[in-house]
């Protein structure tokens, strides 16, 4: 079914549109538009296939889609399969499911947590990315930090600071988990930048002024123009200082035995000791019986009062009081400030 309202393209079922201007396109069941498009947003939470060039404000693909040219948005969010077989140009680029570009992307911000593939150039200000990557050209942004998680190949990266870990982390809200089990690794044939910190990276060739080889590493080749430090367990099979007077001694480092397994954060610090780890995990749970208990009193009483059955509405009340009371004196135990406390818990 495809309704036209107010120059918007709204397709629910199974329909074809075709080129033009529009104010929203919005694919929820399996659509195709033929020629280039413009419109102010475009949403696809089913199958969708674009066949022209498409510009928009915001383009958001919770489903399947693909492109058949070029992408120009102000803001791209993909967090399900996305197929763009030309160039992307957007302001902001975030992908958490899996999205392949067969051209370049020239974007301002980017932020990766899912699977991305570019077979050209990625080149921005800002890049992060947690994910798995496959870069057929130059990386190139201002600022580049990846959280290896899988393998992930690059031809080469250039920018002015440059950070690879090994290990995946979150840093969304107060306390976070973050699972670290050193399975990430990088191919690249050539880094440089100003600042340079790499881990389970294999490069032939790393340049920068101010360097530093971690763990899991085997690089080629290092040129230095201050200060290189290196990782005891990194293999680095040659050495040169580019820049003036006598080189500096270069800085060999004990390797970090790193926890593997779950790791547990509260605020801007990690828990190590396993008492705590499991402390803050058990107290979490409430939180979670708490949003279930909601749902199930809420729903029920609906169903229950709609349908006339008060034996019913007590049912739904003897499983989900018990939950919400149970997290209720929980969080309100949470709510005393944290933070002072958990200092004192990390001495």
């Amino acid at each position: 079914m495809e309704t036209h309202d107010l120059g918007s393209i709204k397709i629910s079922g199974s329909g074809t549109a075709s080129g033009g201007v529009y104010d929203e396109i919005s694919i929820s069941g399996s659509g195709k538009v033929t020629g280039d498009v413009e419109a102010k947003q475009i949403g696809v939470s089913g199958s969708a296939r674009l066949e022209g060039n498409v510009k928009t404000g915001v383009m958001r693909g919770s489903g399947s889609f693909e492109i058949a040219r070029d992408l120009e948005a102000t803001e791209c969010k993909c967090s399900g399969s996305g197929r763009i077989k030309g160039n992307v140009k957007a302001d902001v680029l975030k992908v958490s499911g899996s999205t392949e570009i067969g051209g370049s992307a020239k974007v301002r911000e980017a932020h990766i947590s899912g699977s991305a593939t570019v077979g050209g150039d990625v080149e921005g200000e800002c890049f992060r990315s947690s994910g798995r990557l496959k870069i057929g050209g130059l990386l190139s942004a201002d600022k580049i930090e990846i959280s290896l998680c899988g393998h992930s190949q690059i031809r080469e990266i250039g920018g002015e600071t440059i950070t690879v870990r090994a290990r995946q982390t979150t840093d969304d809200g107060w306390i976070g988990f973050s699972w670290s089990g050193g399975s990430g690794s990088l191919e690249v044939e050539s880094v440089e930048g100003d600042d340079v910190c790499l881990e389970a990276t294999t490069a032939k060739v790393v340049r920068g002024q101010r360097v530093k080889i971690g763990q899991g590493c085997h690089i080629g080749r290092v040129e230095y123009g201050e200060s290189l430090e290196t990782d005891e367990s990194a293999q680095v099979d040659e050495t040169s200082f580019t820049g003036e007077g006598t080189p500096p001694a270069v800085t060999i480092v004990k390797s970090e035995n790193r926890p593997r397994g779950w790791q547990v954060r509260m605020g801007d610090h990690e828990l190590h000791n396993p008492v705590l780890k499991a402390l803050v995990v058990v107290l979490t749970v409430p939180v979670v019986f708490a949003v279930i208990a909601f749902v199930l009193l809420a729903v029920g009483a609906v169903v229950s009062l709609t349908l006339g059955g008060v034996g019913l509405l007590l049912v739904v009340l003897a499983l989900g009081l018990p939950l919400l009371i149970v997290a209720a004196v929980v969080l309100k135990v949470l709510s005393i400030p944290f933070r002072g406390f958990s200092r004192r818990l990390r001495r």
